[in-house]
């Protein structure tokens, strides 16, 4: 959105509270990512996160924003932002923005299509979930032919990982738990196993799939606990 928006004449901040895990870095624009700015904005788009504890402190700079438009496949908290822009239907975030983009008739490049077809291929794991639909493929088809590359991505997201990482993965497989009727399986990472390894929080990005490959489970969870007693959870 970035990319296109700037490529349109807009002046654009891009923000991320967290901002952008390792094995993200290779997208084009990511040094650009900031986790506060002054002022305040005409626009903010918030993308891929309905809820505004979704969005951490930079939840209250798109506050200061004249209108916020929320961009998502979930619907979560009804109420947030003026103007929502909601297809629970779509398998990422990613297919609703290239269709905005398309809507708007901004220009395409390489950069845009990798942005977009990383988000695609990281929400449907690869074209695995169920939430993969004919249209998933039909956005793909289009972002390829930019240059963007399924196959690169996925292999630059989910089969490269840090030593931390690995290390995390492996504390968290030891630690594994499955309910008595087996259709949820769960696992604990807890502030010892980050302290012990020297990983950071990014360093669980894409573990609570691994844990959901439970043959029968239908839902994994991983707790995380943070320094300072936060917990963090992810579900898949």
């Amino acid at each position: 959105m970035t990319h296109a928006l700037r490529a349109m004449g807009k002046e654009v901040v891009p923000l991320s509270a967290d901002g952008v895990p390792d094995i993200y870095s290779w997208l084009p624009g990511a040094n650009e990512l900031a986790a506060t700015a002054n002022g305040s904005f005409d626009l903010a788009l918030v993308v891929d996160a309905a809820n505004p504890q979704r969005m951490g402190a930079t939840g209250l700079i798109a506050a200061r924003a004249r209108v916020v438009v929320v961009i998502d496949h979930h619907e979560g908290n009804g109420e947030f932002g003026r103007i929502r822009v909601v297809d629970p239907r779509a398998a990422a975030t990613g297919e609703i923005v290239y269709s905005l983009l398309r809507a708007m008739r901004a220009p395409f490049n390489r950069a845009i299509a990798d942005c977009l077809l990383c988000a695609i291929v990281t929400d449907t794991g690869s074209y695995r979930f169920l939430n993969v639909t004919a249209q998933t493929f039909r956005v793909s088809a289009a972002l390829m032919r930019y240059g963007a590359c399924p196959a690169a991505i996925s292999e630059l997201v989910f089969e490269t990982r840090s030593w931390a990482s690995l290390k995390l993965l492996g504390r968290a497989l030891d630690a594994l738990q499955v309910t008595p009727d087996g259709r949820i399986s769960w696992s604990v990472l807890t502030a010892k196993d980050f302290a012990e390894i020297g990983a950071t929080d990014e360093d669980t990005e894409g573990i609570v799939t691994h844990i959901r490959a439970v043959r029968g489970s239908e839902i994994g969870v991983l707790l995380r606990e943070l320094p300072g007693g936060t917990v963090r959870v992810s579900l898949r």
